[in-house]
């Protein structure tokens, strides 16, 4: 009898998943993409039993920690998706997270928590998502032993001691490795358990620019009626190890010991930490299959234009000009109410002291203090700049080479018009917030997919890049490449005589198209406005998450020639699901919703 060597010979047994960063975009999508693997039958249970890692980022750890930490209290995923789709509704997360922030009593039992908007956004995750759930929750044995639950989770956040990746894992280190908890010494690691899981997606999810980094260990403690966590305890967990001698280090107890921000400046993907997982080995199986979940792409939205000089009288004037323009207007406002005070006191005294006298002393008040306003004003300004441009060549201060240049020329732009100086920074602005959150975050994207299909992590057949984009309208030419290039496979089932699979009922229909396209153009925030929840915006995102999911599994199990008696009948409904996806989209959000009914 012939052994059957082809890869996932013995049907689909490991799953492993990567939900990326990207605000509730991403949050909505991933959640997409996990419930159609709970819906889909595979052998005795659904394919969601077979995922057994999930590495998360910022948007995905929303959906990551809910799922992981609610299926080891024994909840369905029913609940844990409408708890989820509850929390992530509309603005609700951020309107809690403002009355928190304006709130004094909500701080009363996180005394050292810096009152911030990062902080305040912890809190409410706290109480909305995770009803006060910590670290700990992540380590407890399910409590249905019977049923699979997924084994192994990792929250990414990025560290600014080192700029590296800082991995809070129920697996392998906390941290990385030159800044870690130490999870090796059972009193250590009890009190690590106590963080909230709230503070740990705050870390992973803190965006630049939109939010603060979160600072470690003060703002991760707390004080409540189950308990406290202080800011001495968490500092006894710290380990360090120079970066550049290796060497280990005993850090300072500081309140400010280091400070976390998005998991996504590092890796927006959630690779790397895949692939440590991958690499470590201790669990004793392989991966047979890798989802990345991705609501990024390579694609830019909007290309960078520059903005157009803005004219109009006023800011056709440079700033000295407009300035002393706005002392002449200020003054002669002052006189007016000079002038209009003195001239009430005259009606009081009119008998006595007439009408010559309240406008004399109006007049020359006004050139008093018009001289005076434009003489004083003009001086500070010559005087500040000189002493700014002076201190420029102070050399026992030492001022950085950038700030002695901006002292020198910043007079020259006190000349320019305000409109084209307006102009110069709107584009500075605009080019640097591209280049931050989206051209930067793209090479590192592209450079972790290169990494990961070159290293040998995992076969490329077995990696299924489960991308928003991927069935989308601006896609297409790239989309159709890769199904000829499954049609090419050795191992493929697809005749490549006969293509018609490939040609036609691969192809995403316009209908479903139109809700992929909406979910691939939202851009990363926080809440969903008036507009999103006009447009249904939501939904378009998990009927995306779960027809790309769908799709992806029809291409793998098209693409090999396993013998497994689990292939045939998984072929046969990813296809049968395939098509209700092109003929109706939302038809799994409607069953869903008659499951929450019922």
């Amino acid at each position: 009898m012939k052994v059957d060597n082809s890869p996932l010979s013995n049907g689909i047994q490991h799953i492993a998943l990567s939900l990326s960063g990207g605000g509730f975009r991403a949050a909505s999508y991933s959640l997409g993409c996990c419930s159609y693997l709970a819906q889909l039958p595979y052998e005795q249970g659904y394919m969601l039993d077979r995922v057994s890692y999930i590495s998360a980022v910022s948007g995905g750890s929303i959906t990551a920690l809910g799922l992981f930490s609610m299926q080891r209290k024994g909840a369905s995923f029913q609940k844990i998706y409408r708890h989820l789709l509850e929390q992530t509704h509309g603005s609700n997360l951020m309107d809690q997270t403002f009355n928190i922030l304006d709130d004094e009593l909500a701080w009363a039992d996180r005394p050292d928590k810096d009152r911030n908007l990062i902080n305040a956004l912890a809190v409410a995750y706290d109480v909305c998502l995770f009803k006060g759930a910590t670290y700990e929750s992540l380590f407890v044995d399910p409590v249905d032993s019977s049923h699979p639950v997924i084994n192994e989770l990792c929250i990414n956040a990025t560290e600014l001691n080192n700029g590296m990746n800082f991995r809070f894992s129920t697996q392998g280190r906390i941290g990385n490795q030159y800044l870690n908890l130490n999870r090796g010494h059972q009193t250590s690691f009890d009190t690590i358990k106590k963080i909230k899981l709230g503070d740990i997606l705050a870390a992973s999810s803190c965006f630049p620019a939109g939010f603060e980094p979160i600072v470690f260990p003060r703002d991760f403690t707390y004080h409540s009626n189950d308990g406290s966590l202080e800011w001495n305890e968490l500092a006894e967990t710290v380990k360090t190890k120079d970066y550049y001698s290796g060497n280990f280090q005993k850090p300072a107890h500081d309140l400010d010991m280091f400070a976390l921000m998005d998991g996504g400046i590092d890796d927006n993907q959630g690779i790397y930490s895949f692939r440590l997982a991958d690499a470590r080995k201790t669990k004793g199986y392989a991966y047979d299959l890798y989802f990345p979940c991705d609501v990024s792409s390579n694609y830019l939205k909007k290309p960078f234009t520059y903005p157009m000089e803005k004219k109009s009288k006023l800011l056709d004037q440079n700033l000295t000009s407009l300035f002393t323009s706005t002392i002449a207007v200020v003054s002669m406002m002052m006189i007016l109410f000079l002038s209009m005070l003195l001239l009430s006191l005259n009606f009081i005294l009119r008998e006595s002291t007439g009408w010559v006298w309240p406008m004399l002393l109006g007049f020359a008040s006004f050139g008093l203090l018009l001289f005076l306003s434009l003489r004083i004003g003009l001086g500070k300004i010559q005087k500040f700049i000189s002493n700014y441009q002076a201190a420029a060549g102070d050399n026992e201060k030492k001022p950085g080479t950038w700030n002695m240049m901006l002292r020198k020329y910043s007079v020259e732009f006190l000349k320019l018009p305000v409109g084209k100086l307006g102009q110069m920074l709107v584009a500075r602005g605009n080019s640097i917030f591209l280049l931050a959150n989206t051209i930067f975050l793209k090479k590192i994207r592209r450079a972790s997919y290169e990494q990961l299909y070159t290293d040998g992590t995992i076969p490329k057949n077995q990696i299924a890049v489960t991308a928003v984009y991927l069935l989308s309208t601006k896609n297409d030419r790239m989309l159709q490449q890769e199904l000829k290039t499954d049609l090419k496979r050795e191992n493929s089932m697809i005749n490549a005589d006969d293509p018609r699979l490939i040609l036609d009922v691969m192809q995403p229909s316009a209908i479903l198209r139109k809700y992929i396209d909406q979910a691939a153009a939202m851009e990363t925030t926080l809440w969903f406005d008036d507009y999103h929840l006009k447009d249904d915006a939501q939904e378009s995102l998990l009927i995306a998450g779960q027809a790309t999911m769908c799709f992806n599994l029809l291409r793998v199990a098209l693409r090999n020639d396993s013998k497994h008696v689990s292939w045939p009948v998984l072929r046969a409904q990813l296809l049968e699901d395939w098509a209700k996806f092109n003929i109706q989209p939302n038809w799994m959000i409607s069953h869903y919703a008659e499951e929450q009914v019922g």
